[in-house]
């Protein structure tokens, strides 16, 4: 990681900080959106501090042991693998099973419990059980997001998806040294890197115009045009990061993980400033590529503050503390 390091004192870096200290944000005219997002945002409590913490790649992801999963919506299969209700059938989504196994890996990680490891290592299986051959984890529900106009058909993929199962993985393998997990991410890794234009989730910036075309994104969800949607973009950054510092030997992948997590993270010190709409975050840029008013969804704020406080404790870059101070002031 000694190449993300040096980033902190980077031209570029100067540069950013300098905009993060700057007032107002990025985008202006959203005032009535910022001020109905932020009595929202404290309406309902939502709070990031108590998921700041140092990330590591064996430790509590996003100190996700401690929450509480809205059960109202997830039912148990007869394995103990969690479906989630979508349009009244209840579906299996890769990412809540990851989130569910990544919360009861924090939990062993607390208690040293057995049975916490026991259950994260069933949910590790089942990604496992569930990824296609060619390394992808697909949604096989159709399921629509309306402010993107998208309409996706069953057998949809996601970056987010990749990225987190990359997360379960690196640590089922930490715990198991078991080679099937390395064999699993390997081909995970191999997907994600595929090219939107190829059917897969990497996709240029160029929807925010010609000098952005040189920098790659990881899609949460793929549409046309882009959207670039933060939150899936950075869990994919530390499933990256995660399979970079797998530990071993063999090549599965990781100097790739490292090529891509570095040109990820210089993307996103380049584009951080576009979600700022000035006291409040967007969830994602379709403002931008749509010409439409900032989709915003006021819990996410809080995990983008705590993502991004996250990869100032993995890089030491300031540019990530100062947009994290700067987003939290809008809040607290």
């Amino acid at each position: 990681m000694k190449h993300v390091m040096k980033w902190a004192v980077s031209v570029l870096t100067v540069f950013m900080v300098t905009v993060a200290a700057a007032a107002p944000g990025y985008a202006a005219g959203h005032s009535a959106l910022v001020k109905k997002s932020v009595a929202t945002y404290k309406k309902n409590n939502y709070e990031y501090k108590h998921k700041l913490a140092q990330y590591t790649p064996q430790g509590d992801y996003f100190n996700l042991s401690g929450k509480i999963f809205q059960m109202s919506r997830i039912k148990m299969d007869a394995k103990g693998i969690p479906m989630v209700k979508y349009y009244d059938k209840y579906q299996y989504n890769p990412v809540t099973i990851a989130q569910m196994g990544l919360s009861e890996h924090g939990k062993y990680v607390r208690t040293q419990k057995p049975g916490h490891m026991t259950r994260f290592l069933q949910y590790a299986d089942a990604l496992v059980a569930y990824q296609q051959e060619e390394g992808s984890l697909r949604y096989d529900f159709y399921y629509e997001i309306k402010h993107l106009k998208a309409k996706f058909q069953p057998g949809w993929i996601s970056a987010m998806a990749q990225g987190q199962a990359l997360s379960v993985y690196s640590r089922a393998y930490h715990l198991t040294k078991d080679v099937k997990y390395l064999e699993a991410g390997k081909k995970c890794l191999q997907f994600l890197m595929k090219a939107k234009s190829n059917g897969g989730t990497y996709t240029n910036m160029r929807s925010l115009g010609p000098s952005y075309k040189q920098y790659g994104f990881f899609e949460e969800y793929i549409t046309t045009p882009d959207n670039f949607t933060l939150n899936g973009y950075v869990y994919t950054l530390f499933g990256l990061y995660d399979w970079m510092k797998l530990g071993v030997k063999e090549d599965y992948g990781q100097k790739r993980a490292q090529q891509h997590l570095e040109h990820g993270i210089k993307v996103l010190k380049v584009i951080l400033p576009k979600y700022d709409i000035g006291g409040f975050t967007s969830y994602d840029l379709s403002h931008l590529t749509r010409k439409q008013q900032p989709h915003v969804v006021p819990m996410y704020h809080a995990v983008h503050l705590y993502q991004i406080y996250g990869l100032y404790t993995i890089t030491k870059d300031k540019t990530f503390l100062s947009y994290h101070k700067r987003w939290a002031k809008y809040v607290d």
